[in-house]
Order: structure tokens, then C-alpha cells, then sequence
């Protein structure tokens, strides 16, 4: 199950996975749930150019993005 995922994982980089398509989050997790493997994500894409940026300050716009403006995350242990 958690060999689906090996084509995201990028060797020399702190995140375990990176750059997984959104689409694939919920899998993401129960996978990850089922090794009981605990992690964070950092959600990745636009920040400005959205919607949701009207409603944010600055520098939240620079350093984060939304789930719902994601295109890819990045997930890492703890």
C-alpha cells in the first residue's frame, strides 16, 4: 500500500514525501494510519493569487498555503 507513495519520496530532503497531489490526501492518510506512521503536512501552490489571500495579512500569505488552494502537499515526520 504505502509502495503507491514511493514515487513522491525525494531522497535528501527532510519531507518523507513531497509534492503529492492533492487529490490523493485521504489515501495519504489512511495509509499512513494503518503503518501508524504520524506526520505533518505543509500544503504547497499559489498564495497570492487566490481568493482566500483577500482575507489573510501578509506575511501569513508568504510563508503558508490553504488547503483549499492546494495543488500538492508535503508530508514529514515529527
Amino acid at each position: 500500500m504505502i509502495d503507491q507513495f514511493e514515487k513522491y519520496k525525494v531522497p535528501n530532503r527532510t519531507a518523507i514525501y513531497t509534492n503529492v497531489p492533492v487529490s490523493e490526501l485521504s489515501n495519504f492518510r489512511k495509509v499512513m494510519k494503518s503503518f501508524g506512521i504520524s506526520f505533518k503536512l505543509r500544503y504547497r501552490g499559489p498564495r497570492f493569487t487566490v481568493p482566500s489571500a483577500a482575507r489573510r495579512f501578509g506575511t501569513s500569505k508568504q510563508t503558508t498555503c490553504l488547503l483549499e488552494d492546494a495543488k500538492t502537499f508535503s508530508a514529514y515526520l515529527y
